[in-house]
């Protein structure tokens, strides 16, 4: 009876065993940290590509001197990070088709719609662990349409940068009203989900362009005005220049 017993007791002690080691791995495994991966999403507004029939395998920004400030920003990450910081950006032509691409090397010739890319960037964004968003006039629409969406980890976004955006779904030339205004199709329940996914969201705008402009959003943590154009504000060094002094590298 007492060997039967033993033979019976050991079997069951030895998986006792296995299953606390298996659940201590558990815990270390989930204690480990996602290693730092900077991402930076840089989004052009309307007509910063070239003509969509100079479509080469080239395509990129035509006159969006943002993209020189996105290359800064990305050397000033890795410089102080030593981090290989990847870049992620969009444009659009003059027929508002969306271009992308995902290293800023060769410009995708197969137009996604807007709601595909923005699926691909949330599917990609979970990848890294900091993440900087920057977009202007209808790509400053497209970086809110981004976030108003989010149900990822709310600790992913490090700042997002909303430079004068206009809303592509509701600015026309024959709908002026919506021209001079910050995105009304973004309501406020998704702005402030905007907010609540976002360490920091700044909102720079402008109104020197009367029949093209952005405005003040509530939900955001800053909104400064600035006395220069629509097509200028992207390339406003001060703002690029406060942007590099709120990352907490």
């Amino acid at each position: 009876m007492t060997s039967a017993c033993t033979n019976l007791v050991w079997p069951l002690l030895i998986m006792i065993a296995a299953c606390g080691s298996r659940h201590e791995q558990s815990s270390l495994t989930n204690k480990v940290e996602k290693t730092p991966k900077p991402l930076i999403i840089s989004m052009s507004g309307f007509a910063s590509c070239k003509a969509s029939q100079a479509h080469d395998g080239k395509v990129g920004p035509l006159g969006s001197s943002m993209m020189a400030h996105v290359f800064d920003l990305q050397n000033f990450i890795e410089e102080r990070t030593g981090e290989e910081t990847h870049v992620m950006a969009s444009c659009f032509t003059s027929e508002r088709q969306l271009i992308t691409s995902s290293n800023v090397v060769s410009w995708g010739l197969e137009n996604p719609t807007d709601e595909e890319y923005l699926g691909h960037l949330r599917r990609t964004m979970v990848d890294y662990s900091d993440i900087y968003i920057i977009g202007h006039s209808y790509g400053g629409w497209l970086s809110m349409k981004l976030l108003a969406d989010w149900d990822g980890p709310s600790d992913l976004i490090k700042s997002l940068y909303t430079i004068d955006p206009i809303s592509k779904k509701l600015c026309f030339f024959n709908n002026p009203a919506e021209c001079v205004v910050a995105p009304k199709d973004i309501p406020a329940p998704e702005r402030q989900h905007i907010k609540d996914n976002t360490d920091v969201w700044v909102n720079p705008w402008q109104q020197k362009t009367m029949f093209l402009h952005s405005s003040s959003i509530p939900q955001a943590d800053e909104n400064p005005r600035f006395d220069i154009s629509h097509w200028e504000i992207d390339n406003l060094s001060s703002i690029w220049s406060e942007m590099k002094s709120r990352l907490t590298l």
